[in-house]
């Protein structure tokens, strides 16, 4: 008993000691202007009071309690160590002239030998942090399952609108975003005369959403006029939702517990979803939607184990999965992998296969019903730019830099797509918006510029036969120059995501919410547009965002708002549920991961709009996993 006695204090003095060079370590910078000399921040005080912080807890939660660090906490506090790295090493350097990340400047912390040094300190020091870390939330998760605790759906529901009724009287009858407000354009045809341009429809934003909003605002116009108009899109927005929001809690409360259900309500009853829910935008229910779908698709894993069958899920998970198809594009490469996973376990388990069978083949049907129903109401296919832009800023950025390795042949394909001279002058390694522009089509049409284009002819709406082919053409020599360009191509997707690896990393003006001046310029001005009058002034809705961003500043939201914050809880709560020896945990964190993925090829690095979808879901998949870990 001494020996284990004597070895536990020499292990616990080593963990000590381990932790305090490693709170020197953290504080190893990566300033944006170039600097070796520069880079300890023992003068930041609000760095070192955090360093002091986790000194605190690390040793009173962790190692005075023997906490026994697992493989699980040391390859996931590797690979957050390596995110919280190389983010800043990469966003480093982009000031003055290469503000627009032209150059991956940052990459001087990895050259030089005391920087290397420097940097290989900073990462260990953060491995042992973050390792600790995982530890103690790992021991201590667990608490929050208090299991034979039910909750009312209805007290819960009326709970959550009574929480998001002031925003919605501050901003009645409600916010109205530059995409939707596009949609009003799409779904009257608006004609711009003053530049001889009409809308036309399009699935650029989904024609189904359009298609929803354009009808539940004509109704409330004809019953009381555009303000109204505007008010019945917000409630329907609300009803649904609040309706799944509450759900969700519901769900995480009957679960785990009062503890869980409690953070679930805190989370969905703050700003983050309540402005959403009041701003008319595609993405307000698709957040919902996107809970919605994680919680039906773990029923359904459930489900397939059990004997019985329970159609009324099936037919849920049906509705819920096309619903969610159309209300962002992308979102069917989601649904059908998630189907098809689904599938295989069922296959696997000889469980429940024509039920859901049944369900893809009738999700099939109906998105190739409604495709057809598209073709024949001749709405525009929304431009394959959009989905390029991570490929586009990577070719583009060896182009900048390394423009001789690419053959003459070559820089013809790309300049018809991008056009060489235009390439340098609308680069932007964190926001792809203007470079997606040079597209020969285009359907985001943002500005009269592109009007002006499309009315020449230089431009087009419908992408032809030929620009399909020149696509193809400019991947194809993407994938060539990628091969001989490998780790450009890392660097800059890892750049150019480097708000969405790094809770830590201030996301600047996209880190935010949807509060806005609904004034916006004439291209996206619909006829009633001069008749939608919020009821309290701009200064008293923005002086409210006072009192919301005091909610805001509470560390847990905070934190949970970060747009880092959804990749590394998914990551630790993947590596937590595994650990458990459940080899199929994996499953249920399907749709998650691609929602995850899916964001990280989007135009914009760090934009908070782009995470909240997968956030609504981490309340679910915490649940899952501390059910599926009380199991055994």
């Amino acid at each position: 008993m001494s020996n284990i006695s004597n070895d536990l204090k020499n292990s616990n003095k080593f963990k000590l000691l381990s932790l305090v060079l490693s709170s020197i370590g953290i504080q190893i910078g990566y300033p944006a202007q170039l600097s070796t000399s520069d880079r300890f921040l023992y003068t930041n005080q609000i760095m070192v009071m955090f360093s002091l912080s986790l000194v605190i807890i690390i040793y009173f939660l962790g190692i005075r309690r023997n906490f026994k660090i697992k493989k699980r906490d040391s390859v996931v506090g590797f690979l957050f160590s390596f995110l919280y790295n190389i983010s800043y090493i990469l966003s480093a350097g982009q000031i003055n002239e290469n503000v627009n990340g032209l150059y991956l400047k940052g990459l001087y912390y990895l050259k030089s030998f005391p920087n290397l040094i420097l940097t290989i300190v900073a990462f260990l020091s953060w491995w042992f942090i973050f390792t600790n870390l995982n530890s103690i939330i790992g021991e201590y998760l667990p608490v929050l399952v208090r299991k034979d605790q039910s909750s009312n759906y209805w007290v819960i529901l009326i709970a959550l609108l009574i929480s998001w009724a002031l925003v919605i009287i501050v901003y009645f009858p409600g916010q109205v975003s530059w995409d939707a407000m596009r949609q009003f354009c799409e779904y009257e045809g608006t004609k711009l005369t003053y530049i001889k341009f009409t809308y036309v429809p399009t699935n650029h934003h989904p024609w189904f959403t359009t298609l929803i909003f354009g009808g539940a605002f004509s109704i409330g116009r004809k019953i009381a006029g555009v303000n109204f108009g505007v008010f019945s899109v917000v409630i329907l927005q609300i009803c649904i939702t609040s309706t799944i929001y509450s759900s969700v809690i519901k769900y995480v409360w009957n679960t785990i517990g009062k503890i869980g259900g409690l953070i679930s309500f805190l989370i969905f009853a703050s700003p983050i979803f309540s402005t959403y829910a009041i701003t008319i935008d595609k993405s307000s229910i698709y957040y919902s939607l996107c809970a919605a779908f994680c919680l039906i698709f773990i029923k359904i894993i459930d489900d397939i184990r059990e004997e019985n069958s329970n159609f009324k899920l099936y037919f849920l998970f049906v509705v819920i999965s096309f619903l969610f198809m159309e209300f962002r594009n992308d979102s069917k490469y989601i649904v059908f992998i998630s189907c098809l996973s689904l599938l295989i376990y069922s296959l696997f388990l000889k469980k429940k296969i024509v039920y859901l069978l049944g369900s893809l083949v009738i999700i099939l049907g109906m998105a190739f019903s409604w495709n057809m129903y598209l073709k024949q109401r001749k709405v525009i296919t929304g431009s394959i730019s959009e989905a390029l832009t991570v490929p586009t800023r990577q070719l583009s950025y060896v182009l900048i830099n390394d423009g001789n390795s690419i053959s003459k042949q070559d820089k013809k394909i790309i300049n018809r797509i991008t056009p060489l001279n235009e390439v340098k002058k609308t680069f932007n390694l964190n926001n792809a918006d203007e470079i997606k522009n040079l597209y020969p089509m285009n359907t985001f049409i943002n500005n009269n510029q592109l009007i002006e284009e499309i009315n020449n002819k230089e431009k087009t709406i419908v992408t032809t036969d030929r620009e399909k082919i020149e696509v193809k053409k400019y991947l194809l020599t993407w994938f060539k120059v990628g091969i001989h360009h490998p780790l450009q191509y890392v660097a800059v997707y890892l750049a150019a995501n480097s708000h969405y690896l790094n809770p830590f990393m201030d996301s600047g003006n996209y880190n935010g919410l949807f509060i806005n001046d609904p004034r916006f310029n004439k291209i996206v001005q619909p006829s009633w547009f001069s008749n939608y009058q919020p009821i309290f002034s701009n200064k008293i809705r923005t002086s409210f965002l006072v009192v919301i961003q005091l909610y805001l500043s509470f560390p847990l939201i905070s934190l949970i708002l970060n747009v880092g914050f959804t990749l590394w809880a998914t990551i630790f709560l993947v590596a937590y549920g595994w650990d458990k020896g459940n080899k199929y945990i994996i499953l249920g964190f399907i749709p998650l991961i691609f929602m995850v993925d899916l964001y990280t090829a989007t135009s914009i690095n760090g934009y908070t709009r782009y995470t909240i979808g997968a956030l609504a879901c981490l309340p679910i998949m915490a649940t899952y996993v501390l059910k599926e870990r009380s199991k055994g």
